[in-house]
């Protein structure tokens, strides 16, 4: 009787880990998503052109040094001058960015 105890023990604690599987795919699933992953950032404006993928980098590391959120946008409005929207749909902040002797600057403005 003592076999027949342990067995259903064991066929029992093999039922709750097969309806745990669900949950674990789905947990996992969904820590996956939430990790933040890079978003894609738009790159627009009449002056798109004059942007190398050079430029694009520096922009997103003088974004980064000054704000915690997501760069979403870059508007090339100048030769020279770019608007970046950072954050989410929300909290957007915006403020423009200048190279100025081959290297970005910006001052932040709302």
């Amino acid at each position: 009787m003592s076999e027949d105890l342990i067995l259903a023990e064991v066929v029992e604690s093999d039922d709750v880990a097969r309806s745990m599987r669900p949950c674990l795919v789905f947990s996992a699933l969904l820590f996956a998503c939430t990790t933040s992953q890079p978003q894609p950032v738009a790159i627009l404006g009449r002056y798109t052109s004059h942007l190398s993928d050079r430029d694009t980098q520096e922009i997103r590391h003088v974004v980064l040094a000054y704000q915690k959120r997501p760069l979403r946008k870059i508007d090339a409005i100048g030769r020279n001058k770019v608007r970046v929207k950072t954050g989410s749909e929300k909290d957007l902040s915006r403020f423009p960015l200048i190279k100025r002797g081959g290297k970005v600057a910006g001052r932040r403005n709302r």
